[in-house]
């Protein structure tokens, strides 16, 4: 996996299915964790969870609020979790901002159990910093999530 791959849990289709979560209308953040945290695509139910978060100046517990409009799309055959134009997610510089930011978790923070969504790889296999300049986060331009009935 590549620094900056967004990976859908295999626990989000069952979200979907089972009417957990509003793509359009929920309220999506991202939080970040440390390398202690490795997220796999096999979770069983992940959510957002506190324990791993990182910790430092610039950097909220529970992550930031995607900032962007959320939209569901269908084009023929294909449907489409759309972010609009990024950045989605940005965190800014500071000397004591949080040096071990390894991953992202993108969860649902309007419903009650806070399920997640996908994570993301930051770092490349190092951990990178806040310390170190801004990190920003944007969607892929076509979609963040695609399903196609065949």
């Amino acid at each position: 996996m590549a620094a900056g791959d967004l990976t859908l849990f295999n626990d989000f289709t069952r979200q979907l299915a089972e009417k957990e979560i509003d793509l359009a209308d929920d309220t999506y953040k991202i939080a970040l964790y440390t390398t202690t945290r490795a997220p796999v695509v096999t979770e069983t139910t992940p959510v957002y969870s506190g324990t791993n978060e990182v910790s430092g100046t610039n950097y909220a517990a529970g992550g930031v609020t995607v900032s962007s409009s959320m939209a569901v799309g269908l084009s023929g055959a294909v449907a489409s979790w759309t972010g609009g134009s990024g950045p989605h997610a940005t965190w800014s510089q500071h000397a004591s901002g949080p040096t071990d930011i390894r991953w992202g978790i993108l969860y649902n923070d309007t419903a009650a159990a806070k399920p997640a969504a996908a994570f993301i790889v930051f770092g490349d296999g190092a951990d990178i910093s806040l310390a170190d300049g801004d990190i920003s986060f944007t969607f892929h331009a076509t979609a963040i999530a695609q399903i196609t009935r065949s």
